[in-house]
């Protein structure tokens, strides 16, 4: 990486567009900010990891009986929730709780 001329900043961090604008990034920004929405989050993927463990349940099950991409199951029993809507945490619990929803 190269510097800027005058500044100590690299060039990777000068180049860097932002990954939500407008509406989105409003929205998002203020779910990053809810220190009650994150905990339920938190709290939902920990009782999806609980059940999945005791269940022997890995990420591409968990994935196939929820209806969700691999890599959101992957990052749900991982713990990284920060970007995934309640819904789905909810409604991935509800399915492995065999709740309706």
């Amino acid at each position: 990486m190269t510097m800027r001329p005058g500044t100590p900043v690299q060039d990777a961090f000068c180049n860097a567009t932002p990954v939500f604008t407008g509406r989105d990034f409003i929205d998002h920004f203020d779910e990053m900010g809810n220190a009650g929405l994150q905990h339920q989050k938190n709290t939902l993927a920990g009782w999806i990891t609980l059940i999945a463990d005791d269940r022997g349940l890995g990420p591409k099950e968990v994935a196939g009986m929820a209806g969700l991409d691999r890599e959101l199951a992957a990052a749900i029993l991982g713990g990284t929730v920060m970007g995934v809507p309640l819904s789905v945490l909810d409604r991935t619990l509800r399915t492995l709780e065999n709740r309706p929803h």
